[in-house]
């Protein structure tokens, strides 16, 4: 099985969010809600690690997603195995480690 690879780990927000709602809402928080934690590739196919930090203010914790990127855009790992091999890879790696969310400027 071929193994995970890093291709970015570099910490950026992203400024699109899943819908003109969420875009709206995003706006108006202190700091940027959708996060680039890394960008993985694994059997030809590239992967993004992503943070959700829209619940910070109610005291909750951020989420991580994984998804694969594909010319549609970002879709949903339908094999669960393999989610679950990019999320312990993506732990081991500390890209899941709670950080202070990027603050907007």
């Amino acid at each position: 099985m071929p193994t995970i690879q890093i291709l970015n780990e570099k910490r950026y927000h992203l400024d699109v969010g899943r819908s003109i709602l969420s875009l709206r809402k995003q706006e108006k928080l202190p700091y940027w809600r959708w996060e680039h934690r890394a960008t993985l590739g694994h059997n030809g196919k590239t992967y993004m690690v992503f943070m959700d930090n829209g619940n910070i203010l109610k005291n909750q914790f951020s989420k991580l997603y994984i998804e694969e990127i594909t010319a549609k855009g970002l879709e949903f790992i339908e094999n669960d195995e393999l989610a679950n091999e990019l999320y312990r890879f993506a732990e081991e790696k500390g890209f899941a480690i709670m950080l202070p969310p990027m603050r907007k400027i």
